[in-house]
């Protein structure tokens, strides 16, 4: 998939945009079919079009009045993908403007096109260097140094080199943890949805592949596998960003909260002298306990911890323990992996314990499949709490001492104050 598309109008834009490609070799250039017939690709709805490029994550340059370009992309302003680089460009290569998307390059291309065309980039944000796009560090160009800008584009055998050069635009050799939330697109942030259109390998477990499957492009190679692959596939994201490769590691809920974080991290330290030039950014998501929380209140108001019940990784003496000492240190305690087809009994043991230090009508939250089909939430006392309930897909909460439910108008709300009664504190 191109990072960049030129979108020009007519053959005197078609000129500027060959310009462009020249130091842009992955950029396409679209033109309007009555228009400009010796473009990449043809169209005959720039609105049409807009919406198909927003929608693959697609940066945009636009050769027109800038008018052309905004009614076009008003539309758009509000949906997912307004992130994304656009930059319009006059039609004589003069003044290239960014309109959106200055947080994901739009400054640093416009900077490059001014260059490049020797033209005026007028930046008007702030000048963020934006290493995490993989983009160059240009200067921006000021009145100081814009006469040998102009002189270092346009000859000699000293100052011509740059036109005949193509500029730096993201390449790969990286691996973007992602955590895609829940279930829902509304709860995925623009940093996760740029690095899952940008990449050029999707690498995961099944299921959460599944979850964003419609975001992925045509073009994007989708590497699944099973559940308790981790370190599998760690590797293999590690491996394919040796490569040169763009590389979406993914994880439901949150990627540092019992997601594939951790496992690359592990990997890595195994093998210390490898992978040193691999570029890595971890994108945060919302994790199934945030979804919860948001859904039936404010439980996790003051303090909580967060516990595995699935014995896999650990020993159930371990979770017995730290279940113990969350209790008798009054936390609200969210359990994850509360039950599987083959393991049921560890929930029970969990209540048992927990029954040792709070009391019986102490609210409990199970959320269900949450933001996503067959969504279910509802709040039970402590006692009711049994392993009939939950599933992986679950998420619990068990409040604290201090957990409690208020009802306003027709719903019901759990939450925990965020200070304890005077008596209890020191």
């Amino acid at each position: 998939m191109a990072k960049l598309a030129i979108v020009t109008l007519n053959n005197r834009g078609l000129q500027i945009a060959r310009k462009i490609q020249a130091a842009m070799p992955e950029a396409l250039i679209y033109g309007w079919a009555s228009g400009c017939q010796g473009a990449d690709v043809l169209y005959d709805n720039l609105g049409q079009l807009m919406r198909e490029l927003f929608n693959r994550g697609v940066g945009i340059v636009g050769i027109c009045e800038a008018s052309i370009l905004i009614q076009a992309i008003a539309p758009l302003w509000h949906e997912k993908w307004q992130e994304f680089p656009v930059i319009v460009v006059g039609e004589d290569g003069s003044v290239c403007v960014p309109l959106l998307g200055t947080i994901r390059g739009a400054n640093q291309i416009a900077r490059q096109i001014g260059v490049v065309l020797g033209g005026i980039a007028a930046i008007t944000g702030s000048e963020e260097t934006f290493s995490q796009e993989g983009l160059p560090s240009t200067p921006l160009l000021t009145p100081a140094n814009w006469e040998s800008a102009k002189t270092f584009v346009s000859g000699g055998e000293e100052t011509g080199k740059l036109a005949n050069k193509p500029l730096s635009f993201p390449q790969g050799g990286k691996v973007s943890l992602v955590g895609v939330g829940p279930g829902s697109t509304a709860l995925l942030i623009p940093q996760a949805l740029y690095a899952l259109s940008s990449a050029t390998d999707w690498v995961g477990y099944k299921k959460y592949l599944d979850m964003v499957a419609y975001l992925r492009n045509p073009e994007t190679v989708c590497h699944a596998s099973d559940n308790r692959q981790e370190l599998e596939r760690a590797k293999m994201a590690l491996q394919l960003a040796e490569t040169g490769k763009r590389v979406a590691l993914i994880s439901g809920g949150d990627v540092g909260i019992y997601g594939m974080a951790a496992t690359l991290f592990e990997v890595i330290e195994a093998n210390p002298h490898r992978w040193q030039e691999v570029d890595i950014e971890i994108i945060p998501g919302i994790s199934a306990m945030q979804a919860a929380a948001a859904l039936t209140g404010a439980p996790l108001g003051h303090d909580f911890c967060v516990i595995s019940l699935s014995t896999i990784l650990k020993p159930w003496e371990t979770i017995a323990q730290r279940i113990e000492l969350a209790a008798r240190g009054d936390f609200v305690i969210v359990f994850y992996n509360p039950a599987s087809k083959n393991r049921r009994w560890q929930l029970d043991k969990a209540r048992e314990i927990l029954l040792k230090w709070r009391l019986p009508h102490t609210p409990v939250i199970l959320g269900h499949s949450l933001t996503r089909k067959g969504q279910k939430i509802e709040t039970i006392p402590l006692k009711d709490l049994n392993s009939q309930l939950a599933d992986m897909n679950t998420i619990i909460i068990v409040g604290s001492s201090q957990t409690r439910i208020v009802r306003q108008g027709n719903r019901q709300w759990v939450y925990t104050p965020r200070q304890y009664p005077p008596g209890c504190r020191d």
